[in-house]
């Protein structure tokens, strides 16, 4: 008996029908990334690429520092303004600056890892990385008696290892989209030149969107530039954040404390238990000596009831 004509395109329709199913499958994640963009934040590197764009804010980061002076002007103009910022400090400055280092932390500011003698990580050994990483942290708990969550490499140069090492160390690498270029360099004779303050913040004013990560160094020219960097931004409509911040506002929360206190620390503020007092009566009885004592048929005298017997 001869099959019915719709029998016989119904299964190649069956199978073009699975077939768009797997490719959807297979391929809708890669499609919807890529068409979304670079992800804000990649969990499994730990790092933070910028903050999200849906919101009016961007974050203000400091690095190489702490540097005496032009790091109190800078202090000083963020807390005229009544901004918090993080600063990404180096240990070998942060043993001869450490005051500073109190200052940020005692005026809300973050503090976080820039290593501890600023080198190139990405040329560096695992080991080394980690020596880097972690003498860093030990000269900001001996000037705060905090530890440390935040972690940026230095000039950003990473690769896995890096980033892998300062994971396992429990840090957060921070990138950043906006640089000012407020670092001293050289004009192409030789001779170092410093960035007029007018330009560093006319590049941040004009390069700032939502969610950017602003890069900025502790140097005098910075400094001056500050005043003016900060009142443009809030001119313009930007709420200034924090990192920690900036990572809880993401579509998928990421929750930080930038500078728990250490255990030491935490030791310390404890209040010391009192010994329960003794009640008086007691420490009468064992003040008094004993007076005598009969012994068989002689006296002995005794003082305290340790003490051997002394014929009296």
């Amino acid at each position: 008996m001869p099959r019915p004509a719709f029998v016989h395109w119904r299964k190649p329709r069956v199978l073009f029908c699975v077939a768009i199913a797997a490719a959807c499958l297979f391929l809708g994640p890669r499609l919807l990334k890529r068409a979304s963009g670079p992800s804000l934040f990649v969990t499994e590197k730990g790092l933070l690429r910028r903050g999200e764009s849906s919101f009016k804010t961007v974050a203000i980061t400091i690095d190489d520092g702490p540097h005496g002076q032009s790091c109190e002007q800078i202090l000083d103009a963020l807390a005229a303004q009544q901004v918090t910022a993080t600063f990404f400090v180096v240990g070998s400055r942060v043993d001869k600056e450490s005051s500073l280092v109190r200052r940020m932390i005692d005026e809300g500011h973050e503090v976080g890892n820039h290593t501890m003698t600023h080198p190139r990580l990405d040329t560096l050994s695992a080991r080394e990385v980690r020596h880097e990483l972690l003498a860093c942290q030990s000269s900001i708990r001996r000037a705060t008696g905090r530890e440390v969550a935040l972690f940026r490499p230095p000039g950003m140069r990473s690769n896995l290892q890096v980033l892998s090492t300062a994971r396992s160390l429990g840090y957060t690498t921070i990138d950043w989209t906006l640089g000012a270029k407020d670092f001293i360099g050289s004009n192409g004779i030789g001779e170092q030149v410093e960035p007029e303050p007018a330009l560093i913040a006319r590049r941040v004013l004009t390069g700032a969107s939502n969610g950017s990560i602003i890069l900025l160094h502790d140097a005098p020219a910075t400094a001056k530039a500050m005043p003016a960097i900060l009142s443009g931004l809030k001119a313009r409509g930007f709420q200034i954040i924090t990192l920690t911040q900036m990572l809880a506002s993401l579509p998928r929360p990421v929750f930080v404390t930038a500078n728990p206190y250490s255990r030491v620390a935490l030791a310390a503020k404890k209040k010391p238990t009192r010994s329960r007092p003794k009640r008086a009566w007691v420490q009468k009885r064992r003040a008094e000596p004993r007076k005598l004592q009969l012994v068989g048929e002689e006296q002995y005298l005794r003082t305290s009831p340790d003490e051997p017997l002394i014929e009296a």
